[in-house]
């Protein structure tokens, strides 16, 4: 099992802090017993209720040589971005979900737009180097963020993710149906796909925004 997310795992675990490995981190932990090579971050997800305990945390985190950025939607966090100062660790991402009247769980999915102006892939990286290495806080919602990235939902129906259990004999968490999850998010998860693009082929992925679907 990989050392980082061993060491990210534990310290939730010691607060216990409700959570369950995802996405790309579950898929490659279930179908090959190890993160997926080419993927560059950590993902883990929390509801909201737990956001504070997170927060508690992150003197711990920083310590261990992360530099942390929170995201906000309608002036809530919606994601933790742990960036380590050592380059062959991962990114850290912890996305925060809520529960919908609908039977869904969601949270904001911000995706960089594509331009074919010079001028403006330029302010793009402008602001991506300040978000990234600099501003501590970003309102996914507001200018000047809003004119660079799109924002998604993940959308997942809740039955999903209701109850997490313990992974084998790993003290990692793991949704209870992760195979069914998997099944839902990704088809044939059992067979990797160099041409996959989570924007367009994940299944857990809206593209409209939280207070259209909620």
């Amino acid at each position: 099992m990989d050392i980082q997310l061993e060491w990210i795992t534990s310290i939730f675990n010691r607060s216990e802090v409700k959570y369950w490995i995802d996405s790309g981190t579950l898929l490659g932990i279930i179908r090959g017993k190890k993160l997926i090579d080419n993927d560059n971050d950590l993902d883990l997800s929390i509801w909201h209720t737990d956001i504070n305990k997170v927060i508690k945390l992150m003197s711990e985190i920083k310590s261990q040589g992360y530099r942390v950025r929170m995201l906000y939607y309608k002036g809530n966090i919606v994601k933790i971005k742990c960036l380590p100062k050592n380059k062959q660790n991962r990114i850290i991402d912890i996305s925060v979900y809520n529960r919908s009247l609908q039977g869904y769980i969601w949270s904001p999915q911000v995706i960089e737009k594509n331009f074919n102006s010079v001028f403006l892939k330029a302010i793009k990286r402008v602001l991506m180097f300040f978000w990234l290495s600099v501003v501590k806080k970003v309102s996914i919602d507001r200018l000047p963020w809003i004119c660079i990235t799109n924002i998604h939902t993940w959308w997942i129906p809740i039955h999903y993710l209701e109850e997490v259990v313990n992974l084998e004999e790993t003290k990692i968490c793991v949704p209870r149906k992760y195979l069914d999850y998997l099944n839902f998010r990704y088809g044939d998860w059992k067979t990797p796909n160099p041409d996959w693009n989570f924007v367009t082929d994940d299944k857990g992925l809206i593209n409209l925004a939280p207070d259209v679907l909620i």
